[in-house]
């Protein structure tokens, strides 16, 4: 979302319980008070520590996205906030026709997951965009991974990720692939388009030998 926008934060903070294993949200907070600017190694830490049997992979949000895998309906995610807390911004998403409506719109900071897919379990917590899964154990496998069964989840769901090519490139810190923004383009044709009739056949005969001229361009290696 852009900075200009207006945001209600929500927090929800639960303590840990006498006697069980600490909650991962204290180490969240604790490590943001101003100590490191990457805490990737701490999180891991703590983590392998609370759950020797299980190993931990550290997967970047903005590279295999598993929350939207299983938000399109090939796995399952859900919310866990009885063993950990969960922290985000709510905001709003203006429209982006004068046709449609907004919509609310999340940004999570930190949540803990239990993950299925393919018959399996995972432990998923989300922290600041990147995701730590954690995965039982096999006997063959080493402590600090890898993990075949998460290894074979990161290249499914990269596999579904590159598979429809009807998607634009959106730069917002970083890239990631927007098919929502696809469809809003396909929408649109010149005859929406209101202005000068002049100007608006120039456009369009540009724009039309731009694009016809594909073979010239790959002939003389431009992108």
């Amino acid at each position: 979302m852009a900075d200009m926008e207006p945001f209600t934060l929500i927090e929800e903070s639960r303590n840990s319980t006498g006697g069980g294993p600490p909650h991962l949200f204290d180490n969240f907070v604790d490590l943001n008070a101003a100590k490191t600017a990457d805490h990737d190694l701490q999180y891991a830490a703590v983590l392998r520590e609370a759950n020797p049997d299980m190993i931990l992979t550290v997967i970047p949000g903005n590279n295999v996205n598993l929350r939207a895998f299983a938000a399109a309906g090939f796995a399952n995610c859900e919310l866990d906030t009885k063993t950990d807390s969960f922290f985000s911004w709510r905001g709003f998403i203006p429209p982006a026709t004068r046709q449609s409506s907004g919509h609310l719109g999340e940004s999570i900071f930190f949540a803990k997951y239990h993950y299925q897919w393919n018959q399996e379990d995972f432990v998923l917590y989300v922290v600041l965009g990147m995701q730590y899964m954690l995965k039982e154990r096999k006997s063959t496998e080493h402590a600090l991974g890898p993990s075949s069964v998460t290894d074979l989840l990161i290249k499914t769901v990269g596999e579904w990720q590159t598979s429809d090519d009807k998607f634009i490139w959106v730069f917002d810190n970083y890239w990631q692939r927007s098919k929502a923004l696809y469809d809003e383009v396909e929408k649109a044709s010149w005859e929406k388009v209101i202005l000068d009739e002049g100007m608006k056949k120039d456009l369009t005969e540009v724009s039309g030998k731009f694009f016809d001229s594909k073979d010239i361009y790959e002939d003389l290696g431009v992108p």
